[in-house]
């Protein structure tokens, strides 16, 4: 199944500073949408879209056939409309990926899917990163090795205002000490986000043959397992679609216990409710139990011993269990 891809950029430094339209001629976009193309072949199929396009080139029908968004932005966070925001947030909610580059730290859409400020610290300057594969299981890892090195770069380092992420796949460091979580996978609604921060645009940070490698694994891992929701659904109902989980932490259906409820319900009758619970098994009295000397059972006697011994007024007990007393 091929993968719809649409590579968005704000594309302003290449149409204002000549220095940079030097080391991307087609844009920022350009060169990731031709290293993605390369790399996956007839796998992918892209489009590319800017700030200065109808829409910023996210119309209604890019979106809808767009299975994966790749978003990079700087200086011009501000000039997205809201109602694209909203329209990209919507998509992702109802099962597109997006993958966030670099300073798409401070986008409002970034923003908005994390829900905080996406804050970092950073240091202007030719600087050298040093990525660290923390989790090289993990399928946008394929490919990659243990660590490799961005030779141009400037610095993004902690405290980083994100959420938790879902799953960390790298690691950055930098020459002052500076460390970053610099690959993070979340998943919000029934759609999958990627933010993987190296691509300073004053530097031929995304000719470099691991970083392209990093965004194309991300497509394949971003891009939608099944069909889209067709309707539009609000973000809360998408987000309790996709994240409904019970108060210890697991899907209300996932467990042990549920799929044998599940399982042993079918055809008989019984509906199975997600809060149904099993029982501990009780084993039953052993036959001959002693007796006291009136001829009663012990276990008939004892807990109107309990009783007394706990309140030392026997004839609270007396009045309402006479026939359960104590033997003389």
């Amino acid at each position: 199944m091929t993968i719809r891809v649409t590579v968005w950029n704000e594309n302003v430094h290449e149409s204002t500073e000549p220095e940079i339209l030097s080391i991307y001629p087609e844009g920022i976009h350009g060169a990731i949408g031709a290293a993605v193309s390369a790399l996956l072949g007839d796998d992918v199929e892209i489009r590319l879209a800017t700030l200065q396009q109808p829409s910023h080139g996210l119309g209604e029908e890019v979106l809808e056939s767009t299975d994966v968004l790749i978003w990079w932005s700087h200086i011009a966070q501000e000039d997205v409309t809201d109602d694209v925001v909203s329209r990209v947030y919507e998509r992702v909610m109802r099962g597109m990926g997006f993958i966030a580059l670099h300073s798409a730290t401070k986008s409002k859409i970034l923003r908005r899917l994390l829900g905080t400020s996406c804050c970092v610290r950073w240091r202007h300057g030719h600087d050298r990163e040093l990525v660290w594969t923390i989790k090289p299981d993990h399928p946008i890892a394929q490919g990659l090795p243990e660590v490799f090195a961005v030779e141009q770069q400037e610095m993004f380092g902690e405290f980083f205002d994100i959420p938790d992420p879902d799953e960390l796949v790298f690691l950055s460091t930098f020459s002052g000490g500076e460390v970053l979580r610099s690959g993070l996978c979340y998943r919000r609604g029934f759609g999958r986000v990627f933010y993987f921060s190296p691509g300073d645009q004053s530097y031929p940070v995304y000719h470099n043959p691991h970083i392209q490698r990093v965004i194309a694994n991300a497509v394949q891992w971003a891009a939608p397992e099944r069909a889209f929701v067709t309707s539009p659904t609000s973000a809360a109902t998408a987000r309790r679609a996709g994240s409904r989980k019970s108060s210890r932490g697991t899907r209300r259906e996932d467990g042990p216990v549920h799929q044998a409820l599940r399982r042993s319900f079918v055809g008989g009758g019984c509906r199975y409710r997600r809060r149904a619970r099993i029982r501990r098994h009780r084993p039953a009295h052993p036959r001959g139990l002693p007796r006291d000397a009136g001829g009663r059972r012990v276990d008939r006697v004892l807990p109107t011993a309990v009783r007394a011994v706990a309140d030392p007024r026997p004839d609270r007990h007396d009045r309402h269990d006479r026939r359960r007393s104590l033997p003389r």
